[in-house]
């Protein structure tokens, strides 16, 4: 628990990133800084490939070492990320979010298809989820946190 009150943040982040059109792409920035009147400092990277024109895969760590003034304020994070980009044709592409983390122990997923049935109309398809990967869990507890599919369809009227 941290106290109620105004808390400033200051970071300092220094980082390098290639070229996102190319064949094989990549990140990699840190950080240091105050967080909460603590300290906090922060390294992620990622790459990219694509593989041609319909498909893009990508991947992404993060990693974070806090340090707060309170009870068990020390402790890291580690965010494992994958994305993958596909398109059919120029009217029907899809992707896919995927990331799992280590306080949570959960691995998320979001998933979205787009079919552009005719130009500024589309129909978008979502489906998000998450699961709990964690031994401890009561066997008598469900493991999914969440199970959401959604579909939402545009339309443009011109005038």
């Amino acid at each position: 628990m941290l106290a109620p009150g105004d808390y400033r943040f200051t970071s300092y982040e220094l980082g390098a990133r290639t070229n996102d059109s190319r064949v094989f792409s990549g990140f990699l920035f840190g950080s240091t800084g105050s967080f909460w009147r603590g300290d906090r400092s922060r390294v992620r990277g990622g790459v990219s490939l694509k593989t041609g024109p319909h498909l893009t895969i990508g991947g992404q760590v993060s990693r974070n070492q806090v340090s707060l003034p309170v009870l068990d304020g020390d402790f890291a994070t580690t965010l494992l990320a994958l994305n993958v980009e596909g398109a059919v044709s120029r009217k029907l592409f899809a992707g896919a979010f995927i990331h799992w983390g280590n306080l949570s122990k959960g691995l998320q997923a979001n998933i979205r298809v787009d079919w552009i049935h005719t130009p500024g109309s589309d129909l978008f398809l979502v489906l998000d989820t998450g699961y709990i990967i964690d031994d401890t869990l009561d066997p008598w507890l469900d493991p999914w946190t969440r199970r959401m599919a959604v579909a939402k369809p545009t339309w443009l009227k011109a005038f």
